[in-house]
């Protein structure tokens, strides 16, 4: 491996290997897929190396294309340490700000918010990224993210992360009027057992976000499980049964109404997140506070 090798060719690498695929990697990249397939196809022959194993969609390393994504690895995160550092000098209220958030908070509550903060910080660009996953904030995936975990949970963040706990997500049951007129409104918990539920599947579930009544649901099946907090407020306002739902995301719907509305649940932690890194950022803590102040402002987000 005595070519030189370009550091977005690294770049591109780590991204395939944090991807696992061609197609996720271009996503992540925002680039097509030919061409991170012609930037690993030129990086191999370059090095005159074999990087990955190819099966079927999906690409696994080889000892040679491991040993070369250590040396990347360890670049990058000298690399962004070094950004992350020079950006949390940054005095001034301007530059961008990388927001992430998961697509029910994001989309229809904090979206319109954002105007108010451009309205008083013209010269900050925003960048909003809608993701379920989370990001990674030490690879400047984002700036701030906004995220929930299970209430008393033992999920920690990153040591080099700052979070401010904000309170409890607030959260109800809920279901579609025309469900309740064919199926009955249960006056107990343990009548949910006679009722379809639609609940939150894969990277939302560990996140506090499922509905957890086993013993008053029983162990059957779910309705309907999704990955999308949007897809299961849809789901549950055309019929398919009853779902925990964000108060903030069903207060303006008038096809949902509230179910058991005086149940005690296990609500989620509500978070921001950033960087120690950038604590000193002039435009992280206008974001940071601006985010606070608002989501403290809203009673129908927040139970504290």
């Amino acid at each position: 491996m005595s070519e030189q090798i370009d550091w977005e060719d690294l770049r591109y690498l780590l991204a395939v290997v944090d991807a696992g695929s061609l197609s996720a990697a271009a996503r992540r990249l925002r680039v097509s897929q030919p061409t991170v397939g012609r930037r690993m196809t030129a990086l191999e022959r370059r090095l005159n190396a074999r990087l990955f194993e190819r099966r079927g969609r999906s690409f696994v390393l080889t000892p040679e294309g491991e040993s070369l994504a250590e040396s990347a690895r360890r670049m990058e995160t000298e690399a962004l340490g070094a950004e992350r550092r020079l950006s949390g000098r940054d005095l001034t209220l301007s530059g961008s700000v990388r927001l992430s958030a998961t697509e029910g908070i994001g989309v229809d509550w904090l979206t319109p918010r954002l105007l108010e903060f451009r309205a008083r910080y013209p010269e900050i660009a925003l960048e909003l990224v809608i993701d379920n996953q989370a990001v990674n904030l030490s690879r400047r995936e984002a700036d701030i993210a906004i995220r929930v975990r299970p209430q008393g949970s033992d999920v920690t963040w990153q040591d080099a992360l700052i979070g401010r706990r904000l309170g409890l997500l607030r959260m109800a049951l809920y279901a579609a009027p025309a469900y309740l007129a064919a199926h009955g409104t249960p006056a107990t918990p343990q009548a949910l057992g006679r009722h379809a539920l639609v609940t939150l599947d894969g990277s939302l579930a560990p996140a506090g976000h499922s509905i957890r009544l086993s013993r008053e649901s029983g162990d059957g099946p779910p309705a309907l499980a999704t990955n999308s907090l949007l897809a299961q407020q849809a789901a549950v306002r055309a019929g398919f049964g009853i779902g925990l739902i964000a108060s903030v995301l069903a207060r303006d719907d008038p096809d949902l109404v509230p179910v058991l509305p005086d149940l005690t649940l296990a609500l989620p932690e509500l978070w921001v997140l950033y960087h120690a890194d950038l604590k000193r950022s002039a435009r992280i803590r206008a974001m940071v506070d601006f985010l606070v102040e608002t989501m403290e402002a809203d009673p129908d987000l927040l139970q504290r």
